[in-house]
């Protein structure tokens, strides 16, 4: 499969938001391919980026291979949240891809891989049984683990557990 695979392909278009350093060159590639299915916005408030999502069937969740285990991206949260949905994580070996494929939440590609990422894309325009079910999957782990209140009780804990670990004075 080549990269410009997914130029003609029909009900695939690519929303990028955001105004991060890589905005202009990605630009200016998308200009030279003279790809028409990818859109770029600004950054959004917070208020309007919750509802972005809702009409996305995939979203592509990146994370630099070299913050894996420090962080994970807010927007896989908030995709699951707005509206579940399919993700491709770049990072197979990491937390979210770790634990997506096997819970079937979304496709992972090693990051760079473009082939990888336009058959994963492919795959669930064309399976919509499968994105149904990644979706209700996806749907259930926000519920489960991602929820605000969640998060805070489980940083209450482990910072409450450290406190009881200090040595007296």
């Amino acid at each position: 499969m080549r990269p410009s695979s997914l130029k003609g392909e029909r009900g695939v278009v690519f929303l990028l938001i955001g105004d991060g350093f890589q905005r202009a060159a990605l630009e200016e590639r998308v200009r030279r391919l003279a790809l028409t299915n990818v859109v770029f916005k600004p950054y959004q408030s917070r208020r309007i980026a919750a509802r972005v999502p809702v009409g996305a069937d995939i979203h592509v969740v990146s994370l630099d291979q070299r913050l894996e285990g420090l962080v994970v991206p807010s927007k896989i949260c908030r995709c699951h949240r707005t509206r579940p949905a399919g993700a491709v994580a770049r990072a197979p070996d990491g937390e979210i891809g770790s634990f997506g494929p096997r819970m079937e939440l979304w496709i992972c590609v090693p990051q760079g891989d473009i082939h990888a990422l336009a058959e994963a894309v492919l795959l669930v325009t064309h399976d919509r049984l499968r994105l149904r079910a990644m979706s209700g999957n996806a749907l259930q782990l926000w519920r489960r683990r991602f929820q605000r209140q969640r998060a805070l009780d489980a940083w209450y804990k482990l910072l409450a557990s450290c406190v009881q670990e200090l040595p007296s004075a």
